[in-house]
C-alpha cells in the first residue's frame, strides 16, 4: 500500500522581516510534509524586502512549494518584483493557473485562483452597485469559470 501523502497549507503568512522568526518556525514544523500550499497573502504589504523574508525560507525548504498571490501581495503594485523573487527561489506561482506535482509517482493537480472579491459563493462582492465594482464581479467569474 502506498504511503499517504502530506500536504500543508496555509494562507495570510504576511512575510516581513518582523515575522522572519515566525515563518521560519512554522517551515520548521512542516519540514518532513511532501507539498507546501500558500493561499495568498504572502507578504504584509507588497514590497519586495517582505517577499524576500518568504525567498529566503523558501530556498532551503526541501517540499515543493505553490502558491497563489492575495490582496495583500498586490497592494504596493510591485507584483513584477515579486513574483520573480519567489520564483527564483523555487516557489511555483499561479495567478491564475495550475500546475502537477508528482509526489512518489502520484500526480497531484493544484490550481490557482482568486478568492478574495470573487468566484467562490457567499464570499465574494455582488453584482450590485458602482460600475467599478460591477466590473471586479464581472472579471472575477469569467476568470473562476475559464
Amino acid at each position: 500500500m502506498a504511503r499517504p501523502i502530506r500536504i500543508a497549507a496555509a494562507g495570510d503568512i504576511h512575510c516581513s522581516p518582523e515575522s522572519r522568526e515566525r515563518v521560519e518556525e512554522a517551515f520548521a514544523r512542516v519540514a518532513d510534509v511532501d507539498l507546501i500550499l500558500l493561499a495568498g497573502d504572502l507578504t504584509t504589504h507588497g514590497e519586495p524586502e517582505q517577499a524576500a523574508v518568504l525567498a529566503d525560507i523558501s530556498r532551503s525548504a526541501k517540499p515543493r512549494i505553490v502558491a497563489v498571490l492575495g490582496n495583500h501581495d498586490w497592494h504596493a503594485n510591485r507584483i513584477d518584483e515579486l513574483v520573480p523573487l519567489l520564483e527564483d527561489a523555487g516557489v511555483t506561482m499561479l495567478d491564475p493557473g495550475w500546475t502537477t506535482c508528482e509526489v512518489d509517482g502520484a500526480s497531484i493537480g493544484v490550481a490557482g485562483t482568486k478568492g478574495f472579491v470573487g468566484g467562490f459563493p457567499d464570499s465574494q462582492l455582488p453584482d450590485f452597485g458602482e460600475p467599478i465594482l460591477r466590473q471586479v464581479y464581472r472579471d472575477t467569474t469569467a476568470e473562476v469559470e475559464a
